[in-house]
């Protein structure tokens, strides 16, 4: 049976779309940026009681999951792809998925939704 072919995107070009001069390292950050900036206008809405709950039992409270990403977005890009030493690395273990469990998160010492 014949398969399909996949297409593959081109590279990414160094010049940024519609040339504006920016390479690949300055549209990753943009994009990461816009990011943050749209979940934290969607969080600022949230009274910070269900900023820092637990509201089921899968989910860890919404405080924890902004530092979460935000600390996994330092250790991954900042420290593992740019060399940069660590900004908060007392936080590293707090924000470590794997070492609690989501029952134990709304237990932790999160950090306040204003610090993350």
């Amino acid at each position: 049976m014949p398969t399909a072919a996949v297409p593959v995107p081109a590279a990414p070009s160094s010049a940024g779309p519609a040339g504006l001069g920016l390479g690949l390292k300055d549209r990753i950050a943009a994009g990461l940026e816009r990011a943050r900036r749209r979940s934290l206008t969607l969080t600022d809405i949230v009274d910070i009681p269900d900023l820092t709950r637990q509201h089921s039992p899968i989910m860890s409270p919404l405080v924890w999951d902004l530092a979460h990403v935000g600390n996994q977005e330092e250790l991954w890009l900042l420290r593992d792809v740019g060399g940069r030493e660590p900004l908060h690395q007392e936080i590293d273990d707090l924000y470590d998925a794997f070492k609690h469990p989501r029952r134990e998160r709304p237990m932790l010492p999160l950090l306040s939704p204003a610090d993350t």
